[in-house]
């Protein structure tokens, strides 16, 4: 799992008790906190289908089952998809972006058109506030598509 010393996540998760652990190691078996026992299990899906591109929808069916409130999912090729709560779908490149405009929210290759890091965060994280505090839809909602997959071995559709 990669670990971004920049990267957070924002949850109400504790109102209900639920909390991580800084004990918690990634070989724990099992984990002590429910957001550890989570993250080993996505991590040991993604290990046993070889970190396929294609199994995303399964990953953030178990995350909205959990309790999460938001997904940020990052996209290279475009997936018109949305989960069951409100989906930031972010784009890697410009291009991919303006050719699927209405199923992207945020584009993130504009750090490679020139934007500096520091600008982009503060809009990206001004986009993940909105959508937050419902100022504004994420193009799922708006477009009131969402689907949910159950795991399970072998192709996903």
């Amino acid at each position: 799992m990669a670990f971004i010393p920049s990267c957070f996540v924002v949850s109400n998760a504790t109102e209900a008790g639920i909390v991580y652990s800084p004990e918690d190691r990634p070989g724990d078996n099992p984990p002590n906190s429910f957001p550890g026992k989570l993250t080993a299990y996505l991590y040991r899906r993604y290990r046993y289908f070889g970190g396929a591109r294609d199994k995303g929808l399964v990953s953030t069916t178990a995350l909205t089952a959990a309790g999460v409130h938001l997904i940020l999912f990052t996209t290279g090729r475009g997936t018109p998809f949305g989960a069951p709560v409100p989906t930031v779908k972010v784009s890697t490149n410009t291009a991919l972006y303006v050719k699927k405009k209405n199923w992207i929210d945020f584009d993130a290759g504009q750090l490679l058109e020139g934007k500096s890091m520091e600008e982009l965060s503060e809009e990206f994280f001004a986009c993940i506030i909105d959508v937050a505090s419902k100022n504004i839809l994420t193009k799922n909602e708006q477009n009131n598509y969402r689907e949910i997959a159950i795991f399970k071995k072998g192709v996903t559709l």
